[in-house]
């Protein structure tokens, strides 16, 4: 899968909390954070990791 690099502005002033649910160890998440905050002061952050759920084991 190719990655795209976009330049998306968004506006987040009023962001006071950030969830996020992902799969554990996704590389994603940094990224992410990354991208709120360049936009944004957000005084709280909570990341939910879970295990993938694998249906060959």
């Amino acid at each position: 899968m190719e990655s795209k690099e976009t330049n998306t502005s968004f506006n987040c002033e009023h962001l006071k909390k950030v969830k996020i649910r992902c799969p554990q160890g996704d590389k994603r998440v940094g990224n992410i954070v990354n991208v709120i905050l360049a936009s944004a002061s957000v005084p709280e952050f909570v990341i939910n990791p879970y295990e993938r759920w694998d249906p060959l084991e």
